[in-house]
């Protein structure tokens, strides 16, 4: 059995809000899309077996926003397994440093809330109650493709569940324009700086970190972490900054780079040098230096110079510059299309 429940979304809602007021915070104002989206995405992960925020045909929280007729600047997402109450899930957002920063994040006016509960949840992820929460700065788009709901039931409250997993949190951390510090904790999170900048902490769990534009200082914390560089369009050095990498972990995390930004890349494309000198005349595209741990985008190659390109991140390990860089390898590079 599969069950919705509109009093539990609306309760989110309030409590959402009752928080946000208790910080000098307007209320965010329920929107029909985001909740569309909220509740296609907890449904979908319930019927399709995870727990993430990309689901499992690769869509982004923002690409489900969209795809209902939802976009703004700034964007965030939580999500949350495991909890039975209304109470229960809010309290444990409040409790989590990113979720936490998604709800008290004055740049949001507009929510959508899923819940979703699947008793016969047999599958290798089953928390039977799923959670949703989708934060937006307000909607740019003035079409609306939300679908024409037919008449049904009124939804029956949930079942009281068996029992289930501990609760898990995962965080999309998404930042603005602005300078921010951006924490997950003990999920496997998501953390885009977008402009200004950021300073973006991954904490314990598999996280994923893309600064964005501006200068940023990132740090994946614990488990095996990946460092985004990638701007969704041809490389362009505004886009991109000087990221520190604070704490890479040679062998367990990885530089991710993105052949949309970078070009035609590949494995034979990375480059490890002795010293900053040879970066500009190496025939690769990527290079990294291990005399500084500069990682460097060689748009020229051999030719001489940058080009377009420059240095995109400095790479340390124990987040103190006057000890080495980290030894790196063409194996800490992994290339995504």
């Amino acid at each position: 059995m599969a069950t919705t429940n509109t009093a539990f979304t609306t309760r989110v809602l309030e409590l959402t809000n009752q928080f946000r007021a208790e910080n000098g915070l307007p209320g965010l104002k329920l929107n029909a899309e985001l909740n569309a989206a909220a509740q296609g995405h907890s449904e979908d992960m319930a019927n399709q077996d995870y727990f993430s925020h990309t689901g499992k045909n690769g869509s982004r929280p923002w690409d489900r926003a969209k795809a209902v007729g939802y976009e703004a600047q700034s964007m965030g997402e939580n999500i949350a397994a495991g909890y039975t109450t209304p109470e229960a899930v809010v309290e444990g957002w409040k409790n989590s440093p990113g979720h936490r920063a998604n709800m008290l994040n004055s740049t949001y006016k507009e929510l959508g809330v899923g819940y979703f509960y699947l008793a016969n949840d047999s599958g290798s992820i089953n928390y039977n109650s799923y959670w949703t929460q989708k934060f937006g700065s307000g909607d740019l788009n003035p079409a609306s493709f939300l679908p024409t709901a037919s008449p049904t039931p009124s939804p029956a409250p949930a079942p009281a569940p068996a029992p289930a997993p501990s609760p898990n949190l995962d965080d999309e951390l998404i930042g603005t324009a602005d300078g921010e510090l951006l924490a997950g904790e003990s999920g496997n999170d998501r953390i885009f700086g977008n402009g200004g900048n950021d300073t973006l902490n991954g904490g314990s769990g598999d996280d994923l970190l893309n600064g964005g534009a501006g200068n940023d200082l990132l740090s994946g914390g614990t488990s095996k972490d990946a460092f985004v560089f990638d701007s969704g369009k041809a490389f362009a050095a505004e886009d991109f900054g000087l990221d520190r990498i604070l704490d890479f972990e040679r062998g367990v995390d990885k530089i991710v780079l993105d052949r949309t930004s970078f070009g035609r890349i590949s494995p034979t494309s990375i480059g490890i040098v002795s010293r900053d000198s040879l970066a500009s005349t190496s025939s690769k595209r990527i290079v990294y230096s291990r005399s500084s741990g500069r990682l460097f985008f060689n748009a020229n190659r051999s030719a001489g110079g940058f080009g377009d390109g420059g240095v995109l991140a400095v790479i340390d390990s124990d987040n103190n510059a006057a000890t080495a860089a980290p030894a790196l390898t063409a194996a800490a590079f992994q290339i995504v299309a």
